[in-house]
């Protein structure tokens, strides 16, 4: 099976002879967690021709955690992924206030395609 360039890696950098870098197909796990990074750091709105993409995530960091939050979270991360991610299928999604302004998000997916397992983790600040 040949190995084929997916996507740019982001941030888009050109390595010294010029040349963009990018993610091939042969490590679909840094294109999903990309992807995902993608997804949960877009605010609605913000993506040209697609409105309704992202989570907000930055939305939130400074409201208070309750239960009710945390479910809300859990619930936009999973209906997004749904929309936008529908090659995986998540496992399960955790979400902690790790601080006053910082949100840790981590994802268990396996990617349908292979049957592979991966875990994505962010942390979100105001810094």
């Amino acid at each position: 099976m040949p190995i084929n360039r997916i996507t740019p890696r982001i941030p888009i950098e050109m390595n010294d002879e010029g040349v963009y870098e990018y993610l091939y197909s042969n490590d679909l796990t840094s294109v999903i967690n990309q992807n995902l990074k993608m997804i949960l750091l877009t605010r609605k709105g913000e993506r040209m021709m697609k409105p309704a993409f992202g989570a907000g995530l930055q939305n939130f960091l400074f409201e208070n955690p309750t239960n009710q939050l945390l479910t809300t979270i859990k619930n936009i991360i999973s209906n997004q992924i749904r929309l936008y991610a529908a090659y995986i299928t998540v496992n399960d999604i955790q979400v902690v206030y790790t601080g006053e302004s910082s949100i840790n998000i981590s994802i268990r997916y396996t990617i349908d395609e292979n049957s592979t397992s991966a875990v994505f983790d962010l942390t979100i600040s105001d810094t």
